[in-house]
């Protein structure tokens, strides 16, 4: 296996051992082996592919989106594209990992939008069938096949995994609960982003008035409009600014604002802290 210090580097580049093949499985020992720099697997990183974290013994943290994520035997956590991860490796936890692109596993469903940690437990059986794909799956790497036939399995037995831990639920499951007009922000602030952050704009785009949109955020979340939209832009804030190649002054123009100085007011009045320190404080050494 080669050394992939790029799979943890900013942003985070998909650098599987074999490029032909549409998924790369590794233990988290395996991984920091091939790192070989726990400092660096420390730091936050922008992924734009998907991570799938299985634990398999002991107990441990994992971060998405700065958010920590207690780990257990049995639970998964999933790293959706356009996230911020970071792994926390003080405890100790074992576990299977799992990396691949969209393009490979066009069927997977997100939790909602990629925003905060996805996570969930196995129960017994499904453990059991993720440990027997993951095993053919590794088997698949030794059986004499070509490689277009080795390809074509492996994204089959990734499908089926992904069936297997619910990750091809697609988030319907989650939306119906929700208020149109704010699924419909929600879906806008990913897909037609622009940073604006004025309600009136963004209601008016999508054809409602500010009130109405404000009371779905509300009925939804507990929250006004204005609050989901600025708790959004501050997580695209965030997320630029672990980039140690974003400078402030990059990144408010990234999102939209016309002085770096407003941006750096915006972003003390809505975490009582300027960028630099915010940005110094999460990039540290774990």
């Amino acid at each position: 296996m080669n050394q992939r210090g790029s799979l943890e580097m900013h942003d985070r580049e998909f650098d599987p051992t074999d490029p032909r093949l549409p998924v790369d499985i590794a233990t988290l020992d395996e991984l920091r082996a091939r790192v070989q720099n726990e400092q660096l697997m420390q730091l936050p990183g922008r992924v734009y592919f998907h991570v799938v974290i299985i634990c398999t013994a002991g107990e441990g943290l994992h971060e998405v989106d700065f958010t920590p994520v207690a780990l257990q035997s049995g639970r998964v956590v999933h790293v959706q594209p356009g996230q911020v991860h970071r792994w926390r490796l003080a405890r100790s936890y074992e576990a299977t990992i799992l990396f691949f692109r969209d393009d490979d596993c066009p069927h997977i469903g997100s939790d909602g939008w990629p925003i905060g940690p996805r996570s969930f437990d196995l129960t017994n059986a499904e453990r059991e069938r993720s440990g027997d794909l993951i095993g053919l799956m590794l088997d698949e790497y030794t059986i004499e096949r070509t490689m277009e036939s080795r390809s074509r399995a492996l994204k089959g037995a990734l499908q089926l995994l992904m069936v297997n831990l619910g990750l091809d639920q697609k988030r319907q499951n989650v939306t119906t609960h929700y208020p149109k007009p704010y699924v419909e922000l929600m879906d806008q602030l990913e897909a037609d982003r622009g940073w604006s952050r004025s309600v009136k704009d963004r209601a008016d785009r999508l054809g409602y008035s500010s009130r109405t949109l404000t009371r779905a955020c509300q009925t939804a979340v507990g929250l006004t409009a204005k609050e989901v939209i600025n708790a959004r832009v501050m997580l695209e804030a965030r997320r630029l600014l672990v980039h140690p190649g974003n400078t402030v002054d990059a990144v408010a123009r990234q999102l939209s604002f016309s002085e770096a100085s407003n941006f750096t007011k915006y972003f003390f009045r809505m975490t009582g802290e300027n960028p630099e320190s915010w940005r110094s404080r999460h990039t540290a050494g774990a």
